[in-house]
């Protein structure tokens, strides 16, 4: 939940509750927008940017489930337990400071997706800063592919 997020100092933590936070959107959004809003900090999700979270999710309420370990089409994204996400770095996630920018394994995507989150100079806390990459279209589950 919300209240569960703290100030966080790992810019790796925030991509990893960033994802848990969308996954929420499934079973709970306005609880989704809480935990986003925690994430975003001092910047809060914008209203247009609610509804473009229900425009993304609308149909395809498997969409964050892709991005957990063992989640693929041929198994409808039914990730593996415990919930695990590999969130890859590379020679430009750090190349800007201030900022990092991860890529996501996704289970329904060819590559990852990518995530940027931001540090507050003056506390340290990193906050998400950008997670529109991880919304973008994925493949169809086999249970709703007619070609599967």
């Amino acid at each position: 939940s919300a209240a569960e997020i703290g100030p966080e100092t790992d810019a790796q933590q925030v991509a990893a509750y960033t994802v848990a936070a969308l996954a929420r959107y499934e079973t709970n959004p306005a609880e989704a927008i809480a935990m986003l809003n925690k994430l975003l900090g001092p910047r809060p999700v914008p209203k247009r940017d609610e509804q473009f979270l229900a425009d993304r999710f609308r149909g395809r309420q498997y969409l964050m489930r892709s991005y957990f370990m063992g989640a693929t089409p041929a198994n409808n994204y039914q990730p593996d337990m415990p919930y695990t996400v590999e969130i890859k770095t590379n020679a430009y996630t750090y190349q800007e400071e201030g900022y990092a920018r991860f890529l996501i394994t996704c289970g329904g995507a060819d590559s990852p997706r990518p995530m940027t989150v931001r540090q507050k100079a003056s506390t340290g806390e990193w906050f998400l800063w950008d997670y529109k990459g991880l919304l973008s279209g994925i493949q169809t589950p086999a249970a709703d592919d007619p070609w599967s």
